[in-house]
């Protein structure tokens, strides 16, 4: 009997498959963020002329407070011109923020809009690199700005200064708005000359729906961010 042309081979052993390497030009996927805390800054105008709306902003804040996510990193600051930076509340969980009372909130003087905003970025931005270190991530950022007013009393920073963080912030991913409270048309000039967007931009009338508006544009900016 004649040999087959083409033998029979024996089967080949089966080789594990290894791991594919990942490419390292590859783009790294972007970390989850859903879970980490934000950061929110509420920037409160405390000039005299705000002192008919006292009692409304801190049913306001109150108000906020409530809507937040419990482990949402709350900072409340208020400003005039004899403490253009003066801290209610400073980065703590909004689960355990007491509510602020008139007595903390008492209008007065002048209005360093500029000096406020700037030293809160500064702030803020400080937190948000103490946030990366300890959880590695970045947290979301949201940056309210409220006032009746224009500028009339800074002495650190000027409009052009503002505008360079801010627009530095929003390039960061920061959500930054201005809300013009009994400003009509005129928030939106006074917004841009600092650099907030125009779709980060509210104005609202000078009354206590007004002012519960305002707070309630923080909230869905905060749940939209």
């Amino acid at each position: 009997m004649s040999e087959p042309l083409f033998p029979e081979t024996p089967d080949a052993p089966d080789i594990p498959e290894h791991p594919r390497a990942s490419d390292p030009l590859a783009t790294p996927a972007a970390p989850d963020r859903s879970d980490v805390p934000a950061i929110v800054a509420a920037i409160l105008d405390r000039s005299g002329s705000m002192e008919h709306l006292r009692g409304a902003v801190v049913e306001g804040v109150n108000v906020l407070l409530g809507d937040l996510d419990p482990a949402d990193r709350v900072t409340i600051v208020q400003f005039d011109s004899e403490a253009p930076y003066d801290v209610v509340v400073d980065g703590i969980p909004a689960a355990e923020v007491a509510p602020i009372t008139t007595d903390q909130y008492a209008p007065r003087g002048g209005t360093p809009l500029y000096d406020a905003v700037g030293t809160a970025i500064a702030r803020t931005a400080g937190k948000v690199r103490e946030a990366e270190i300890l959880a590695g991530v970045t947290p979301k950022v949201v940056l309210a700005i409220l006032t009746d007013g224009y500028e009339n009393a800074s002495r650190e920073y000027s409009a052009v200064q503002v505008r360079r963080l801010i627009e530095q912030c929003q390039a960061d991913g920061w959500t930054v708005t201005y809300v013009g409270i009994g400003l009509g048309d005129a928030a939106y000039t006074e917004a841009a000359a600092i650099g907030v967007e125009a779709r980060s931009t509210l104005s609202v009338t000078a009354d206590r729906s007004g002012t519960l508006a305002a707070m309630d544009h923080v909230r869905d900016l905060r749940r939209n961010t």
